[in-house]
Formats: structure tokens, C-alpha cells, sequence
């Protein structure tokens, strides 16, 4: 290290490198992380000093002396411990977790027992628990958002230790809440217990694995070249669609699951595509915004919509349950966090946590659910964006009580990323400049790769429903030749730009393209009736004999006439 400005003491180091391992994720995710991470290291009160090329400096030489400390097996390196929890074979999970203590996890555990028993869904489920954990005055820094990961946890642990006991024959393990798991898996997975001790850890990994990809077989239905969506067909889809929500939180290829369940278990024909699908559930779903912005009760699934994603008992809406007062402080802590949302990843950072924490120190009612604090966020922004959208073209009269707070937030979190876009393009040629040169050719796509097949092709909205090649009129003309009439645009199939159009656009097309065909024949007719009322004679006369007429038959009267005087006016 040739800058001594910095002190690299070992307190400091291990700070240094617990730091670097927390944010692994974002030089996974990031093309420029170092100069994030640096923003981190002075947050955690690291001297301004450091540069980044320093940081990155030490980072590559202290991971190099790892490597060869393993290589070497040299356990006795003074990082080795450090570096071998993370990039070990044995990761050490727990630390994830350290804020509950073994008198919570073993509540956890009790209520997870007897919560089973009920037989309550996934969803019924996980709430009971909540209620249950913080009847008990659960303490803040035990969070509800951690309590499906701790789950998981505690079995991975029981997982490894009693294989370990099975395979040193001790009666006693050294883990206190290893009885208690042993009794839940007793009394409620006992099939789970007999292929832990049957079966290696690998085929039970390749057996899991093998029923997890079972259901996305061929699938098989009725193969038909064409499909109609009529009316109860639309209806269970839209059912069918909204209880199964939850394959759309947890899966990242959601409809394609759908269409499994769609055409295996509801008999959809096989011809439909999970695109196909995307796209008919985007247009039900815009058309049931574009209702309830303005209040239009008479659209034809609206009841249906309103029975799960309103303010009923089976209301999938995540904010139902919840009094105004409480979503409200819910978005104004949020806002004020945001600076925690902005360089860290949904999944594993603690925003969240400091969101309920404080939710819960304001005295959050218990019958409020913070399981679903993100989903709550994700909720409320996406039904902004649509408020804000029929807003703006003037047709809500729906009187949403979120929309103030949300514009502040939208407009300050705006003006926070615009600031961050700028610090980061000044800083690239400091932060990056031993970074390997890639082509850019190769990482900026062709126009026509990329493009959204929801859009208008006239206005360019996401609303767009209608195909501009399959929609026709009574004489076989399609959207997309009367486009190309009144617009002047070039609309091919193979051009790979968007090909459908919205309702308001496709009602201004068919009125000008009704309008110039009124004009073109309302024209046509009056040049047929003056063509009708117009007769033409030829007559073939030689030009000599016209002349020789002229002078012996012919006479010219010049007659010349005097302009008469005006009559003057009499003014009275």
C-alpha cells in the first residue's frame, strides 16, 4: 500500500471486510459499485481520506492472501476465520438473525405448532402468528419481517443437526431448541423426519427438486386454431387469476405457471400462450382502473374485480384491514426512509425493518398486518401511477385519500435519483478507471428488440388493447390499413414495433376514417351528377371552310354602350 493516509488497524480492517461481505449484492447488481460503496464506508464513520482506488486496493490484496491461505490451508492467517464464514463451505446464517434470542425463536416455534394444528392457508396462517408473537410483547428489534426467514432457518439448522446426531449415535445435541423441532416435526411432518434419516442429503436435495419441476409438465388441453373470449371464459380467468395471486409474489415466470393451471386443471385450450394471456389479463385489468377512476359501476367485470381487490372478506387488496390514519403514517415514515431503499435491494436490507419498528413504537394496532409492508408499497405506487394518469387526462373522480403524499414522494424521491445519476456520471472516470473496456455495441440493443407490445402505436400509452391486424370492419379493412390511410405511417407485421391501439385512439381513427369516406363519396357523387348533366358535341368542320364562312356570310355589329351616371343617395 503506497497511501499511508489511513490507518489500517485490525479493528478497522474487520469493519472494513464485514461491510464488503454485507454488501456482496451490489457488485452483483451494480456496473459501478465502488463508489456507492464508499458512500457506505464513510456513512459507518470511515475516514474521508480513503479513495477508491485504495478501497478496491485493499479489497483485491486481502481476498488474494485469502485464496492462498485456502490454498495452502493455512488456517492460521489472521483473516481466515472472517473470509471463511462467508466464502466457506460452512456459512455462518445466524447472524442474519441475531437480534432474536433463543427465548423468542422457541415462542416462534410454539406458535408455528400449534398454528399447524388449525390447518389454516399460507396466508391465514402467517398472520395468526403475528398476532399471536406480538400479543406477547414481541420487542421491537424482533421483526415480523424477519420471521419467515428465521422459519426457514431453524430448519436448515434442525436439518444439519440431526443429521449429525444420526451419524455420531449421540443422544444429546448441543442445540436447546433441537427438542422442540424434533416435536413439530413429530407431530406435523413426520414424513419429512423418516426422509431425513432415510435418505442422503442429496437425494433428498434431487428428490425435492424432481417434485418442485412435476407440475410444469406438458401441458394438455383442447388444441383449437382459434379462440373466442366470451364472457364466462373471461370470468374464470379473472378468478382463476386473483386466487392464484400469490404465484405472482413468489415466482419470477408467474404466467407461465398460470397457463399450467389454466389449461391442466380448467380446461383452457393448449393454442393459448402465457403471453397471450399477460396481454388479455393487462387489458381487463386497465379497463377495471380506468372504471374505478371514474367511477363506471356498469363496466362489465367490475363486481367481479371489486369482490377481490376491493374492500371485502376476500379482498387480496393488502392495505384492506388498514384505517386511513395508519396507511397514511405508513407513507410519510416511508418517505422518510427512503434514503435506506435507495442503494440496497428489496430482499435482504433492513429498510423495512426500520419501517415497522417505527410503525410499531407509534402504537400500530394489532389487528395491522406488517407482514405485508412491501406489498403495501408496491401496491399503493402502481395505483398512484394510474391515478396520476387519469388525472392527467382529466376523467378521475375517484377520491383517492393517498394522492397528496404519494405526489410528494414521487416527486422527491424524482429529484433524489435525478442528483444520484448526476454524481454517479461524474464520478465514473475516478471510480472505474481500471475497469475492463467492453464494447458498448455489444451491450446497447437494436431499436427494434426492445419495445413494449402493450403500447398505442398511435399515442404511445400502456393501455393498448386491440390488435391492429386482427381487428376488422364489416368490408374485411383492418385497423392497421386505415392507420396507414389517415395517419401515413408505414405498419408492418415484421417491423417488430407495437401493433395494438388503445379504445380512445381506435374511436378517433374510425371516426376520420368514417369522415374521409363520407367526403369521398359525398364528392364522387356530385362529380357523377354534373358529368350526367353535361353533354359534348365534336363537330368536324375543315378550317378553310370556316374562314370563307366568316367573310361572305358574316357580319360584325360593334355595338359600344355608355356607362350610365350613378344615382346619387339622398341622405336624410
Amino acid at each position: 500500500m503506497n497511501d499511508k493516509s489511513v490507518a489500517w488497524d485490525p479493528e478497522l480492517s474487520v469493519k472494513f471486510f464485514k461491510l464488503r461481505f454485507k454488501y456482496e449484492w451490489l457488485f452483483k447488481k451494480k456496473k459501478q459499485p465502488w463508489s456507492e460503496f464508499r458512500k457506505i464506508l464513510l456513512d459507518h464513520s470511515f475516514p474521508e481520506e480513503i479513495t477508491i482506488p485504495y478501497i478496491r486496493k485493499k479489497w483485491n490484496y486481502t481476498y488474494d492472501m485469502y485464496r492462498i491461505a485456502k490454498r495452502d490451508q493455512n488456517t492460521h492467517w489472521k483473516y481466515f476465520k472472517i473470509f471463511e464464514k462467508h466464502y466457506g463451505k460452512k456459512k455462518v446464517l445466524d447472524a442474519k438473525y441475531q437480534s432474536w434470542n433463543d427465548e423468542w425463536r422457541l415462542k416462534l416455534i410454539i406458535c408455528m405448532t400449534e398454528t399447524k394444528k388449525m390447518k389454516f392457508d399460507n396466508y391465514s396462517m402467517w398472520r395468526t402468528i403475528e398476532h399471536s408473537m406480538r400479543s406477547q410483547d414481541m420487542p421491537n428489534h424482533c421483526c415480523v419481517q424477519d420471521m419467515k426467514g428465521l422459519w426457514y432457518h431453524l430448519k436448515m439448522t434442525f436439518n444439519r443437526k440431526h443429521r449429525l446426531k444420526l451419524k455420531k449415535h449421540n443422544e444429546d445435541s448441543d442445540w436447546p431448541l433441537y427438542e422442540p423441532m424434533l416435536e413439530y416435526f413429530k407431530l406435523l411432518e413426520p414424513e419429512y423426519l423418516v426422509r431425513l434419516e432415510t435418505l442422503p442429503a442429496r437425494d433428498m436435495f434431487n428428490t425435492l427438486k424432481c417434485r418442485k419441476s412435476s407440475g410444469c409438465g406438458n401441458a394438455v388441453g383442447k388444441d383449437e386454431s382459434t379462440f373466442q373470449w366470451s364472457k364466462d371464459i373471461t370470468e374464470s380467468l379473472i378468478q382463476i387469476r386473483l386466487q392464484n395471486d400469490w404465484i405472482f409474489r413468489e415466482y419470477k415466470w408467474a404466467w407461465s405457471k398460470m397457463r399450467t393451471i389454466l389449461v391442466e386443471e380448467n380446461d383452457f385450450p393448449n393454442s393459448l400462450t402465457s403471453r397471450d394471456l399477460c396481454r388479455k389479463w393487462s387489458s381487463l385489468f386497465s379497463e377495471y382502473q380506468k372504471a374505478k377512476a371514474t367511477e363506471n359501476k356498469t363496466w362489465l367485470y367490475y363486481s367481479l374485480f371489486e369482490l377481490y381487490l376491493g374492500e371485502g372478506n376476500l379482498s387480496l387488496n393488502p392495505l384492506c384491514g388498514w384505517q386511513e390514519e395508519w396507511v397514511k403514517s405508513f407513507i410519510r415514515i416511508r418517505s422518510e426512509l427512503d434514503h435506506l431503499f435507495t442503494t440496497e435491494k428489496r430482499s435482504n436490507n433492513d429498510g423495512w425493518r426500520k419501517v415497522e419498528q417505527k410503525l410499531r413504537a407509534t402504537g400500530l394496532p394489532l389487528d395491522h398486518s406488517v407482514l405485508d409492508l412491501p406489498d403495501m408499497w408496491d401496491h399503493l405506487f402502481k395505483t398512484f401511477k394510474w391515478k396520476r394518469k387519469f388525472l392527467n387526462q382529466g376523467i378521475l373522480n375517484e377520491q383517492w385519500p393517498y394522492l397528496d403524499l404519494m405526489a410528494q414522494y414521487s416527486e422527491t424521491h424524482y429529484r433524489l435519483n435525478q442528483a444520484h445519476k448526476n454524481e454517479d456520471s461524474r464520478d465514473y472516470e475516478d471510480c472505474e478507471d481500471d475497469m475492463k473496456l467492453i464494447d458498448i455495441k455489444k451491450l446497447v440493443k437494436p431499436k427494434f428488440e426492445v419495445l413494449e407490445a402493450n403500447n398505442c402505436r398511435s399515442c404511445a400509452n400502456d393501455e393498448a388493447c386491440i390488435s391492429l391486424f386482427d381487428h376488422r370492419d364489416g368490408d374485411g379493412v383492418d385497423l392497421a390499413s386505415k392507420l396507414r390511410l389517415i395517419g401515413g405511417v408505414e405498419i408492418e407485421q415484421s417491423d417488430s414495433l407495437p401493433y395494438n391501439i388503445c379504445l380512445h385512439c381506435l374511436q378517433e381513427l374510425e371516426t376520420a376514417y368514417k369522415f374521409r369516406r363520407k367526403c369521398q363519396e359525398v364528392d364522387k357523387e356530385f362529380r357523377d351528377k354534373k358529368n350526367a348533366n353535361t353533354v359534348k358535341i365534336e363537330i368536324n368542320i375543315p378550317q378553310d371552310d370556316i374562314f370563307n364562312s366568316l367573310d361572305a356570310d358574316m357580319d360584325f355589329e360593334m355595338t359600344t354602350e355608355e356607362p350610365q351616371p350613378k344615382k346619387k343617395r339622398n341622405d336624410y
